[in-house]
């Protein structure tokens, strides 16, 4: 038995793909089940039954958010504590439970995920570094017999975000071209701009007071990703980066021993310095702004749509925080 989890979904697939070739016999059947999407009666009949075609079956059980402290719907179905004693009773013997989850975090208050812990071979498989991801992309042009400049693929890292699934999108299409060695330039006009790399100039007028600005880029924004939280947490963390970077500047720390010491991406820095000025105290109040205004959003207190606009645009206007 298996569990693991990642929150990169590729590298997640890529694992239990790895672990199922491990364990593969010639005579051997593979089913896959979402504890969203299926019945719990679906799951159970499963992980007891025998393969009719096969003398061993392999059963890949995904979505399980019960493992976590994520607050996610399973199908409705779906019973911890039932679930519990069915695993706890026992199986078929012939059946190989792979458990997976798009997280990167699991939870001590489970039990189903204390059993696991007890009862199967938990992984973690972590996101790549820079340098993992640069091997990678390297490698993906090596084995089908191309080059791409090392600069081609500083510019790729800076660009992409950390997902595995969007890097290798880009390189198979990347791959696609007739050029056999790839410049900078191939790539510039060939990869996609991910608009979550606009978040510098998102902040950007936040901090400037630059509301007809502002307004606009939330609006692109929310065209692609209807994540309000996600967009506020972003913003809070550049905002804190930011910060954290002209506190170590004032004491007369490099750019190169920022980076290094805030363990982020020098282009991403670069970015960041780039970015209009507040005070230290400035810039603490609207971090604190921002994620007070998560709080609400969780809590119910202020609605996803209306009310974050409107703060927004009120602390822009007034250059204070109010609560």
């Amino acid at each position: 038995m298996y569990f693991i989890y990642s929150d990169d979904n590729f590298l997640l697939k890529k694992q239990t793909q790895k672990i199922i070739k491990t364990i593969t016999t010639e005579n051997v059947e593979i089913e896959s089940y979402s504890f969203v999407e299926n019945s719990m009666e679906e799951i159970i009949n499963a992980i007891r039954s025998y393969s009719f075609f096969a003398e061993q079956k392999i059963i890949i059980l995904e979505d399980a958010w019960f493992t976590t402290d994520a607050k996610k719907p399973l199908h409705k179905t779906f019973l911890t504590k039932t679930f519990l004693e069915v695993l706890a009773q026992g199986f078929n013997e012939n059946n190989i439970l792979i458990f997976t989850v798009e997280s990167n975090k699991i939870s001590n208050k489970s039990a189903i995920m204390n059993w696991l812990t007890q009862n199967a071979n938990v992984e973690y498989v972590a996101k790549l570094n820079e340098q993992q991801i640069k091997n990678y992309i390297n490698q993906s042009f090596v084995r089908k017999n191309k080059t791409i400049e090392n600069q081609a693929i500083d510019f790729l890292v800076e660009l992409l975000p950390n997902d595995m699934q969007i890097i290798n999108s880009e390189i198979t299409k990347l791959l696609k071209l007739s050029a056999m060695n790839l410049t900078l330039e191939d790539v510039q006009k060939n990869t996609t701009n991910y608009y979550e790399h606009d978040i510098f100039q998102l902040v950007n007028d936040f901090l400037s007071s630059n509301i007809n600005n502002f307004i606009v880029q939330y609006q692109n924004y929310k065209l692609f990703n209807s994540d309000n939280i996600g967009l506020f947490a972003l913003m809070g963390n550049n905002l804190s980066i930011l910060r954290d970077a002209l506190i170590l500047a004032q004491k007369g720390y490099s750019n190169a021993e920022i980076a290094g010491k805030l363990e982020i991406n020098p282009y991403r820095l670069k970015m960041l310095l780039m970015i209009k000025k507040n005070s230290i105290n400035q810039l603490n109040d609207k971090i604190k702004m921002l994620y007070n205004l998560i709080k609400r959003i969780v809590t119910g207190q202020a609605d996803t749509l209306i009310i974050p606009e409107y703060e927004l645009i009120k602390i822009m206007r007034s250059g204070e925080v109010q609560w």
